[in-house]
């Protein structure tokens, strides 16, 4: 019985085609340098800064917008985590902080892997 599988030397013919059409192997004199260039290191932050929309200090009753820059000129976006402590002086919902009460507190605000914490005092 005949079967219509090719054999094992069309195959081998077959492979060594493939091999010689796709390789990267320059021909000649005439290849061209290759520049391999470092890969970028992301951003590097020097300062930390929190900058708020809203009234500054603020009172009772205000809100705010919540934002964590780095270098004064890279905006931080991502995964953001708003926390206050003592945690009741307001209400966070992602980076929207309503203040409930007078009093101080500490407002720390991380993107990723970077955290920036400032003092807040909140009057009547």
């Amino acid at each position: 019985m005949r079967t219509s599988l090719p054999s094992a030397r069309a195959l081998l013919a077959l492979l060594s085609v493939f091999v010689l059409a796709c390789s990267d192997a320059p021909e000649g004199d005439s290849a061209e340098e290759v520049v391999v260039e470092e890969a970028p290191t992301g951003l590097v932050c020097d300062t930390l800064d929190i900058r708020v929309t809203g009234d500054d200090p603020p009172s009772v009753g205000d809100a705010w917008t919540v934002w964590l820059w780095c270098n004064d000129d890279t905006l931080l976006t991502g995964a953001t985590r708003v926390s206050f402590d003592p945690n009741d002086i307001a209400t966070v919902s992602s980076n929207e902080v309503e203040f409930l009460k007078a009093g101080e507190a500490t407002l720390t605000v991380q993107v990723g892997s970077r955290r920036e914490s400032r003092d807040v005092t909140v009057s009547e």
